[in-house]
């Protein structure tokens, strides 16, 4: 029944002598399975009014804890060790007896059975002690498993597997200060007061199930507290409340709580909580300091950490979330953290921030293999560097090297508080990420990337708030998206589409902003770039559907291939560039509106523009405008507002296409502060076309043909120009045929020009350049139908006109034109 190597020989009775002078409380000096009797009964609390009787102590029954009244003038106590169920009788050692000359005597086969368990009395208390100070040994374990070792100074104790020890939790009333283990709780040495407790190590084969931990000195003032345990490096030190550790783990296997509602927890090694496979363990931070080198909140098994408030300071990472299997939590509702953190490192990890305030050189959310979920509600986090979803690459070696990413996923979800960061990444080395900025959240980065590395995939989804970012680049190397619903974007650089995954993938867009809403707004100087889409070699696209847009330059396609598509909205541009440096652009207006100062399609590459509905309101239109570049502007829709438009400006190739005769196309700048003549020119290299009755209002304006040939301006002739405002003119630009309807064939011809208004209306046709320098005849104009209402202006001025038909209502016309007899 007892351990082999125990000793059996008889020893004498101790004893305490007592006087009833003076009282002291003796915690746990006797506690066992079972209940306490005396002879007038069992009192309140388990404090035995008269002890001078009997006190028997029966098994097998309910854990009880006895506080006797006694006196101390020796300084010797009992050492008790009474065990919760040693699988033993309990009859040899039921008779303590308190005698009437307050003698607590133990029976022999008590005392036998204390000395085959190896206690020995403690040394006598110091002589600066008061006389009231107490002295004390408890020893009360509790553990999941048959076999444990304890060591007490020299000597060891052995728990084989005669004995069986259940899991409950243990608290230690007496004296306060509230620490109490579940599966290890021992206290040994003097207790003066203010007391300090020095105690000698322990080891387990398991850690604690569950740890309590607070500073509470409302009873008494803690002088000093050490611990020194031994279990794979742990050192934990309590002194003045503090806990200074090597390591902690709690819940090693199976379930743990360590709740720490002030003070000052210390652990120059690490924090894991959640050790072992199956195990669940729960970290409470309520005030006070928390301190570690590093913190894993489930490791093997599932973890819990709750900040309500106070400091959690760590020097290198805290990891939530390593177990696949698992879900791990952290939930910060007030306080503050230092540190670097990553939330679902190779496992599955959330964060919940519900305010408090981060500072960290790094925040990770799904970090390689892992998946991590952030959401934060208020509160702050000022970060050098956001990471959200970001992989591994290894390298597999048989006959080929390849390098895969080890990938994983992170979402972010933002609904208030402020993010500060320098770098924020969203999909990053093979892994997906996804950012959610809702409702008031404020996010400031100097840099965003979204879809970073090849092989990853990013996604910004924002549905309000406000992201204020010095640059956004979306589809680096990887795929990006932006969703912008409700909110505000402020930002100096944007870049959809930048650099592609492979050659393969070249034609297939890497990166796309969708707007439905909200604004973005660029903080750029006029003359700085502001939009890039389609870069290096990147494909990519921008939809407006609604809200607003403001950009400085806008690049699209920029050695790259760049879509952009309006189908609602208002977008506000300086200037807009289609297809430069080898790129190739393209502008689909579809709705809404377009207001820009200067749009270039193609510059040093190709773009096109095509129009089919909505307005454009533009100050200059060029299209094709250096050597072997290629821009196209084809309207079928909508309104068309430009002050100049030029067409295959010097060596370029342009050309201008009405595809619609319901479309509304005006040439004028008098929507500008400084009037000035607006300019439809067509260039050397310029091709137009027109469906049959089109029509182009010129107010103010010039339309100029220079040197052209005749086959790729047949658009001309289907074409009404009406002017109703201020002054204007028309180059005439056609090979002089005489009186005769060959000058409408393969010629520079007009099908009809049309003055109305009043008397400040004017258009004057005349031969400024020179088109035909074969012939020695001035060029000339061919028009179809001319049409004048009363007090307009038609002059013409060093050429002819000719005409097929002539309405006029009371305008008066200078100059010669000639009547076409069309009988002929």
């Amino acid at each position: 029944m007892f351990p082999k190597d125990a000793d059996t020989h008889n020893h004498s009775p101790r004893h305490i002598v007592c006087t009833p002078s003076h009282t002291a409380v003796i915690p746990h000096a006797l506690m066992m399975k079972g209940t306490v009797q005396n002879q007038t009964g069992l009192s309140e609390r388990g404090v035995i009014l008269n002890p001078t009787k009997q006190i028997q102590f029966p098994s097998l029954l309910t854990t009880f804890e006895i506080l006797c009244e006694v006196s101390i003038i020796e300084h010797k106590m009992i050492d008790a060790v009474i065990a919760e169920y040693f699988k033993i009788p309990f009859t040899e050692m039921n008779r303590i007896t308190v005698s009437p000359q307050k003698k607590i005597s133990l029976d022999a086969s008590i005392a036998r059975e204390l000395e085959q368990l190896k206690l020995t009395p403690p040394p006598p208390l110091p002589q600066e002690v008061a006389p009231t100070a107490l002295h004390a040994k408890h020893f009360f374990a509790q553990i999941q498993q048959n076999t444990g070792i304890l060591k007490n100074n020299s000597l060891t104790y052995e728990f084989i597997n005669q004995y069986t020890f259940s899991s409950h939790k243990i608290r230690y009333y007496p004296f306060n200060y509230n620490c109490y283990v579940t599966s290890l709780d021992y206290i040994d040495g003097f207790i003066p007061r203010p007391f300090a407790i020095p105690l000698p190590e322990f080891s387990l084969p398991s850690y604690p199930e569950e740890i309590f931990w607070r500073d509470n000195y409302e009873t008494i003032s803690v002088g000093q507290l050490e611990i020194k345990l031994v279990e794979k490096n742990g050192i934990p030190t309590f002194t003045n409340g503090e806990i200074w550790a090597d390591y902690a783990f709690i819940a090693h296997s199976g379930k743990a709580h360590f709740e720490q509602l002030k003070g000052i927890h210390w652990l120059r090694g690490g924090l894991v909580i959640g050790f072992n496979r199956g195990s669940f363990g729960e970290y409470t931070l309520s005030d006070g300091l928390l301190n570690a080198n590093f913190q894993i909140v489930g490791l093997h098994g599932r973890a819990k950490f709750m900040q309500n408030n106070g400091k959690n300071t760590i020097e290198r990472f805290l990891y939530i979330g390593l177990n696949p299997e698992e879900t791990s939590y952290y939930y910060l509702c007030d306080g503050y953290i230092s540190g670097n953190i990553i939330v679902g490192l190779h496992g599955k990890g959330i964060f919940n921030q519900i305010d408090g305030s981060i500072q960290s050189r790094l925040l990770a959310v799904g970090c390689e293999a892992g998946n991590g979920k952030y959401l934060m509600r208020d509160g702050g986090i000022y970060s050098d560097w956001l990471t959200i979803g970001i992989g591994a690459s290894y390298v597999e070696a048989d006959h080929d090297i390849n390098a895969p990413w080890a990938t994983g996923s992170g979402q972010f979800t933002q609904e208030g508080g402020e993010i500060n960061t320098a770098i924020a990444s969203i999909g990053s080395k093979g892994s997906a990420g996804t950012f959610k900025l809702l409702k008031k959240g404020l996010l400031v980065s100097n840099i965003c990337h979204i879809g970073n590395y090849m092989g990853s995939t990013g996604t910004f989804e924002q549905d309000g708030g406000i992201n204020r970012t010095g640059a956004l680049n979306i589809g680096l190397n990887g795929t990006g998206a932006y969703h912008l619903s409700e909110g505000e974007l402020e930002l100096r650089l944007l870049i959809v589409g930048n650099t592609p995954q492979s050659i393969s993938t070249q034609n297939s867009p890497n990166g796309f902003f969708i707007q439905n809403g909200g604004s973005v707004e660029f903080q750029t100087p006029r003359n700085e770039l502001s939009v890039f889409i389609g870069l290096d070699s990147g494909n990519g696209i921008y939809e407006l559907h609604n809200g607003s847009l403001k950009t400085t330059i806008l690049h699209i396609g920029n050695n790259g291939t760049g879509t952009f598509l309006q189908s609602g909205g208002t977008h506000t541009a300086d200037y807009i560039e289609l297809g430069t440096t080898s790129g190739t652009g393209s502008y689909v207006l579809e709705a809404g509106k377009l207001r820009a100062h200067i749009i270039s399609v193609g510059i040093a590459g190709t773009g096109s523009f095509i129009h089919r509905s909505g307005s454009l309101f533009a100050s200059y239109v060029t299209l094709g405008t250096t050597l072997n570049t290629h821009g196209t502007y084809g309207v079928s829709g909508g309104s068309f507002i430009a002050g100049n438009v030029v067409v295959g400006a010097q060596s370029g190739y342009g050309s201008f296409s009405i595809d619609s005769n319901r479309t509304h196309i005006i040439i004028s700048h008098e929507n500008n502060t400084v009037p000035q003549q607006g300019l439809f020119a067509f260039g050397k290299n310029a091709h137009f076309d027109a469906v049959p009755d089109s029509l182009i209002m010129i107010r103010n304006a010039a339309v100029v043909i220079n040197g052209s040939a005749p086959e790729n301006l047949t658009g001309l002739n289907n074409v009404t120009f009406a002017a109703d405002r201020g002054h204007s003119f028309i180059e005439a630009a056609g090979k002089d045929f005489g009186a005769s309807s060959a000058g409408f064939d393969t010629n520079f011809s007009v099908h009809t020009l049309h003055i109305y208004g009043d008397s400040s209306v004017s258009v004057e046709i005349g031969n400024t350049i020179i088109n035909h320098p074969e012939t020695t005849s001035p060029d000339v104009l061919y028009i179809d139908t001319v049409s004048l209402s009363d007090g307009v202006h038609l002059i013409i001025t060093n050429t002819t006109v000719y005409c097929r038909n002539i309405h006029n209502e009371g305008g008066t016309i200078t100059g010669l034109i000639v009547p076409i007899d069309t009988s002929r």
